[in-house]
């Protein structure tokens, strides 16, 4: 049986941010990318959106999470250990990994259409005020 596909959720970047952010000296090219999944797989993994965790709010496996991102076991773990130290990444008792700014980046189930005719609602509100 095919399995069914999970509603899709967004989230938006903050293109400064990711052109001259922290993340530009901490992590390399690489490092940045894994960082982008992570907040992809923040959004989709386990019962809390910002937080890499399974359905019972508890960490996953390294291993798991670093399949899931396309990565090795060490690159995931230098990720996260500059991250925790930049103030980006919090680790629960139980393992789980919270992207602390995560809700800056969620839109939830509001769907691209949506997000874009927003936009440019606020553009033309913003214009109308000139």
């Amino acid at each position: 049986m095919p399995r069914e596909r999970k509603a899709r959720t967004w989230i938006k970047i903050d293109c400064e941010g990711i052109l001259r952010g922290s993340i530009n000296y901490l992590l390399t090219l690489e490092g940045q990318a894994i960082w982008v999944k992570m907040l992809a797989l923040s959004d989709v993994s386990g019962g809390r959106a910002g937080y890499i965790e399974d359905n019972n709010h508890n960490g996953l496996p390294k291993e798991y999470i670093a399949h899931e991102l396309h990565c090795s076991v060490e690159q995931f773990e230098e990720v996260v250990n500059k991250m925790e130290q930049d103030g980006a990444i919090k680790l629960n008792g139980t393992g789980s990994i919270q992207l602390v700014n995560f809700q800056k980046y969620h839109l939830g189930n509001m769907t691209g259409k949506k997000f874009i005719g927003k936009k440019r609602a606020k553009e033309s509100k913003h214009l109308r005020n000139i």
